[in-house]
């Protein structure tokens, strides 16, 4: 008879297999940064990068376990992300028609 050999589970392995929401949860902040950054800040790009940090963290946590953190941090990045591009573009806007140069 052979016997079973049991694997030893390692804390990092028991945390990967666990329902692990730290990656959305990063997801979603840096999206609520993206936006508030798009609208309130003078540094235009920031809401641009923060939104795509974002995403980047909203696509590991649909890999890892899809759920409403990973749907949240996908769209407040994407609002970040528009809005930053918006940001951008109403300011080259209002430049163009005051008649600086940029």
């Amino acid at each position: 008879m052979k016997k079973k050999v049991m694997k030893k589970s390692t804390p990092v392995k028991q945390a990967m297999d666990s329902n692990d929401n730290s990656n959305g949860v990063v997801a979603v902040t840096m999206g609520l940064i993206s936006i508030i950054s798009a609208l309130l800040t003078s540094n235009l790009i920031a809401g641009i990068i923060f939104g795509v940090i974002g995403w980047i963290y909203a696509v590991k946590q649909t890999r890892q376990s899809y759920n409403s953190w990973a749907r949240l941090g996908k769209i407040l990045s994407i609002v970040g992300i528009v809005l930053g591009f918006i940001a951008i573009a109403v300011s080259v806007w209002v430049a163009n028609a005051l008649g600086l140069t940029i």
